[in-house]
């Protein structure tokens, strides 16, 4: 019975994850869209969940490339290594070297979120036709900021709960 009540969770789990991305899409192209608001440039809602759906790739490859880094270099020893991407700051200085409060930030601090801001100002850039430069800043100014919010608030979630 604990068995099969176990196995309807892990089923469940794997339905929220389309969730969890349609949900991750819809901040991102509601952040740009604020941007687009902010400075009036009448871009739309539907261009910018479009430049969000496809810089949503970026996160895919990410996956894939820390699945085949655990594959290849396989240097875990418990279920709590494999939390932390193997690309970020979390990475460098270690879990043991930080406050636990921190452990999130750093682990959300890693190149492929760089890369996201990249991609997603370059899809900014030829959709909109504007200058590199200026998607740049208004991709750091709007999905930028709201990650940092993301980042925040999942922080103090987790200073009230623990």
């Amino acid at each position: 019975m604990i068995l099969n009540l176990r196995n309807k969770w892990i089923g469940f789990s794997y339905l929220l994850i389309p969730v969890l991305i349609f949900i991750r899409i819809l901040y991102t192209s509601f952040c740009l869209f604020l941007g687009d608001l902010f400075q009036e440039t009448k871009w739309g809602y539907k261009c910018m969940y479009n430049v969000a759906l496809k810089a949503d790739a970026v996160f895919v490859f990410s996956s894939i490339a820390v699945f085949y880094y655990f594959l290849i270099f396989g240097n875990y020893t418990t279920t709590s290594d494999l939390s932390v991407h193997p690309f970020s700051l979390l990475a460098i200085t270690g879990q043991e070297n930080i406050p636990s409060w921190l452990v999130f930030a750093y682990n959300s601090v890693n190149v492929f979120e760089g890369i996201y801001l990249i991609f997603l100002s370059l899809l900014i850039h030829f959709s909109t036709q504007t200058g590199f430069i200026k998607a740049l800043i208004f991709s750091l100014m709007t999905y930028g900021v709201g990650n940092y919010l993301y980042i925040i608030t999942i922080t103090f979630i987790y200073l009230n709960f623990s």
